[in-house]
C-alpha cells in the first residue's frame, strides 16, 4: 500500500460540490478509469450513474430498477492499514447522479441540483479486503434511493441471466485471440481518470473491450471465474481500459439473440472491480487484464436484499445501440477534459479545486491485481 492524498468533499447550500480539506490516506492497489475511450453522447448509456461520497469517494454504478443501483463493495468501505478499523466511504446522505453524461456546472463543479441522495447502502457480507487471497471476491454492493431515478432521466439495464452469462463466456472463448485484434464484445464506461492523462473528464467516457476467457486471463493471482469477468482492449496495438474513479461502473454485453429488441439485448454482466494502474499500462510499464465482478452470479443475493424479481422487471427501451455507435479505435488525439490547469488549486476534471495529486488519487479507486 502506498500513501496517497484523499480529498474530503461536501455539498454546500449553493448546490456546488467543492473541496474542503485534503488528508493522508492509505490506498489499496486499485486503479479505475476510462483509457483511450470516447465521450458518450446523450442517451447512449442511460443506466450509468456517478456515485459520489462526502468522504471523497468517486465511483460508478448501474441502474437496475427505479430505486436500485449496483456498484462495487470497495466503493463503500475500506480497512485502515494502521489501525485495522473499518472506514465507511459511502453511506446514506451521499449522492447519485443519474440521467446525465455531464453532472457538472459550467465551472466544472459537481452540480448539486442534479444529485439524488442515497437512502441505503448494502455491501455484500462476503466482501473482506483483509484476506489477501480472496480480497476481490464478492466485490458488489447495492444502493437504494428514495427518489425516482427514471424521473431523473435514467433507465434500468437488465442483469444477464446465468444462461446469458454462459453464452457470453462461450462467445469470449470463440472470439478472443491473444495478441491480435479481437471483436469488441463488451462496453465499459465512467467519469474516472483518462488513462493517457492524469485528469478526470467532466463528460462520461465509454470504451469497447474484448471479453477474455478465464483460461487466458492474465492477472497476478488466482481468481474464481464464477466471481469475475475478465476483459481488456480488443485492439492489440491500443491500450484500452477503465481506470481510477470508474469502480463499480457497468460492463455491458449484448445478447445477439435479442439485439433487435427495444432494449437492444443489452445486459449487465459486470461491475468494475480491479486491474493494473492505467497510468502504468498506458506507458507500457504494466500489463495484465481487468477483472469485473460477475453480476449475474449475485442475482439471488440482489433479489434477496432489494426485494426485486429480476426476471419480471420490465425491459427498457433504448434509442441507441452503443455497440453500433462506439468506435473500435480511440480518436487520434484522446479526449481533453474540459477542466482547468494541472497544478495548484486549479486541478482538473470533475472537482477542479483539487491539486493534481489529489485528483490523481481520489476516492477508493479500482484495485490493481
Amino acid at each position: 500500500m502506498k500513501k496517497t492524498l484523499l480529498a474530503t468533499l461536501c455539498l454546500f447550500s449553493s448546490g456546488l460540490i467543492a473541496s474542503t480539506s485534503v488528508m493522508a490516506a492509505q490506498e489499496p492497489t486499485v486503479s479505475p478509469r476510462v483509457m483511450n475511450g470516447e465521450t458518450a453522447t446523450a442517451g447512449l448509456l442511460p443506466w450509468q450513474v456517478m456515485v459520489f461520497g462526502n468522504s471523497g469517494t468517486l465511483c460508478g454504478g448501474s441502474i437496475i430498477s427505479d430505486h436500485w443501483i449496483v456498484t462495487a463493495a470497495h466503493c463503500t468501505f475500506r480497512i485502515d492499514e494502521d489501525t485495522g478499523k473499518k472506514i465507511t466511504m459511502l453511506q446514506a446522505g451521499d449522492y447519485i447522479f443519474a440521467g446525465t453524461t455531464n453532472p457538472h456546472t459550467s465551472g466544472g463543479y459537481l452540480d448539486g441540483s442534479k444529485a439524488t441522495k442515497i437512502a441505503q447502502v448494502i455491501t455484500h457480507q462476503g466482501y473482506d479486503p483483509t484476506v489477501r487471497a480472496t480480497r476481490f471476491d464478492n466485490d458488489i454492493a447495492l444502493i437504494r434511493v428514495d427518489e425516482s431515478l427514471f424521473a431523473r432521466g435514467g433507465k434500468a439495464i437488465r442483469i444477464a441471466t446465468i444462461a446469458e452469462q454462459q453464452a457470453a463466456d462461450r462467445q469470449f472463448e470463440n472470439s478472443y485471440v491473444e495478441g491480435q485484434d479481437s471483436p469488441a464484445t463488451l462496453i465499459a464506461s465512467g467519469w474516472g481518470h483518462l488513462g493517457t492523462e492524469d485528469k478526470t473528464s467532466n463528460d462520461l467516457q465509454v470504451v469497447k473491450l474484448a471479453g477474455i476467457p478465464d483460461s487466458k486471463c492474465k492477472v497476478s493471482q488466482k481468481f474464481n471465474g464464477n466471481y469475475f469477468v475478465c476483459a481488456d482492449s480488443n485492439r492489440a496495438s491500443v491500450a484500452k481500459d477503465v481506470c481510477r474513479g470508474d469502480s463499480g461502473g457497468p460492463l455491458v454485453w449484448q445478447n445477439p439473440s435479442n439485439a433487435k429488441d427495444n432494449d437492444k439485448g443489452l445486459r449487465l454482466v459486470g461491475a468494475t472491480s480491479n486491474g493494473p494502474y492505467c497510468s502504468f499500462k498506458s506507458q507500457g510499464y504494466a500489463s495484465g487484464n481487468g477483472l469485473y465482478t460477475q453480476v449475474p452470479h449475485y442475482r439471488d443475493w440482489i433479489e434477496t436484499n432489494s426485494g426485486l424479481a429480476l426476471d419480471t422487471q420490465p425491459k427498457a427501451s433504448y434509442a441507441k445501440d452503443p455497440f453500433e455507435i462506439v468506435k473500435n479505435t480511440p480518436p487520434a488525439k484522446p479526449k481533453q477534459p474540459s477542466s482547468n490547469s494541472d497544478s495548484g488549486s486549479g486541478g482538473g476534471g470533475s472537482m477542479p479545486l483539487f491539486g493534481l495529486a489529489a485528483l490523481g488519487l481520489i476516492g477508493l479507486l479500482r484495485r490493481k491485481k
